[in-house]
This record gives structure tokens, C-alpha cells and sequence, in this order.
């Protein structure tokens, strides 16, 4: 498993949800989210980007992960 991480900008007027992505590097991949309690899990509902707005994928909050 590798994990991705960066920024998503949303410029449109209304929120994007990202429910899933693709990747030619992996098999699958899937977003997750770290617990309160440290532990990583799948994030349900996807991720929410508000209109004008940015959504960081970072170490200890929400990751995208690159599955073999």
C-alpha cells in the first residue's frame, strides 16, 4: 500500500464529492481516514470539497491509498 497525498481545489460554485478515483499504478484505490483513535479506515461517504474551497490528503487525516 502506498499512500498519496496533496491538495484537491474545487474552483466551481457548488461542493464536489470525490467518492473514488483510478490509478494506472494500482490495482485499486481507496480513501481513508485516520480515527480519532489512530486508526485507519475507509472513508465513507467520500470526501466533501466546498464551492471556491481545497481539501488536503495528508498524513493523519484523510489519504488516498494505492493498493497492489
Amino acid at each position: 500500500m502506498t499512500s498519496v497525498f496533496g491538495i484537491v481545489h474545487n474552483n466551481g460554485s457548488t461542493e464536489a464529492r470525490i467518492v473514488s478515483a483510478t490509478s494506472p499504478a494500482a490495482k485499486s484505490v481507496e480513501l481513508h481516514e485516520v480515527t480519532a483513535g489512530g486508526l485507519m479506515r475507509p472513508k465513507e461517504g467520500g470526501v466533501v470539497i466546498p464551492a471556491h474551497g481545497e481539501h488536503k490528503l495528508s498524513p493523519g487525516a484523510t489519504t488516498s491509498c494505492l493498493w497492489d
